[in-house]
């Protein structure tokens, strides 16, 4: 379950601690000494793109924007950064003396990144969804039939 949430962390933006001089993101790696852990073997050595995390964020949030209200979608909003924030605390401590004091995502970026994520897809998706509306009224209709 820890692996879990570290890839949660990984994947929402603010990246996880492995103890002193080790912070991995989406974005970038910084390694120092790690010691032979099993779990630790499955820290990537380098960043990886964030397209893909984006593009599906995006078509979600287009495809749920018309099935939700708005306060279903705070709810999502408050919900997620909630549940990310708790999640971050399961998540984190420490696992040995000195360089291992602090291992796992901070709490509390975890639960602002867990909220900004969703809120930034809805207002995407409700800009879209201006958009398309605006520019539909701004096609002619079809002229009916005098009677």
């Amino acid at each position: 379950p820890t692996a879990v949430i570290w890839a949660i962390a990984v994947l929402l933006g603010p990246g996880i601690s492995v103890g002193v001089g080790t912070h991995i993101t989406l974005m970038s790696v910084m390694t120092g000494a790690l010691p032979p852990v099993p779990l630790f073997a499955l820290l990537p050595a380098r960043g990886s793109a964030i397209a893909l995390f984006v593009v599906t964020a995006l078509a979600t949030a287009v495809t749920l924007r018309d099935a939700m209200s708005v306060r279903q979608r705070l709810g999502v909003v408050v919900g997620s950064g909630a549940m990310a924030g708790l999640l971050g605390i399961a998540a984190s401590g420490g696992i040995g003396p000195e360089r291992l004091a602090a291992v796992g995502p901070s709490w509390s970026q975890l639960a602002l990144a867990g909220a900004a994520w969703p809120a930034a897809a809805f207002f995407i998706a409700s800009v879209v969804g201006w958009v398309r509306r605006r520019m539909g009224r701004a096609t002619p209709d079809a002229e009916e039939p005098a009677t």
